[in-house]
């Protein structure tokens, strides 16, 4: 009865052959994941957020993966919120971690009769980075 509890305590205490991969591999894996959709056009906003967001699961798998996706700038130069209520706790750690690098900003407008066209938050946390502005796409609503 002892041996299958020594050969399972054995098989983990093993480290999974994915944490011998450097951490160098791990940046180029995210990165392909965070670009494969990258294509130059324009995207919506729901697709930018989804690719994002698949940045921040992947950081939720281990202490690892959470470290290497903060530290990597690259991951987080898309800026946008959802419509009508962005999560901007989200938005300005985009701001923060994406460092010095260009960014791409989504941003909505809406227009109202009454009062005129007014944007969402997402404007006024970017206007502080407006020098690092590479795009600007802006959808009405």
């Amino acid at each position: 009865m002892l041996a299958p509890l020594k050969r399972l305590k054995l098989f983990r205490s093993r480290s999974p052959p994915i944490a011998s991969l450097p951490d160098d591999a791990f940046d180029i894996i995210f990165e392909l994941n965070y670009s494969s959709e990258d294509d130059g056009s324009v995207k919506s906003i729901a697709s930018v957020l989804s690719r994002s967001l698949s940045i921040v699961k992947l950081s939720h798998v281990n202490r690892r993966f959470c470290l290497l996706a903060i530290s990597n700038p690259k991951l987080w130069t898309h800026i946008a919120g959802e419509e009508r209520y962005p999560k901007m706790g989200f938005v300005n750690a985009c701001l923060e971690r994406s460092r010095d690098l260009p960014l791409s900003v989504h941003l909505y407008v809406y227009v109202c009769p009454i009062n005129g066209p007014s944007c969402d938050e997402v404007l006024k946390a970017a206007k502080p980075h407006a020098h690092r502005w590479r795009t600007v796409h802006i959808r009405a609503c």
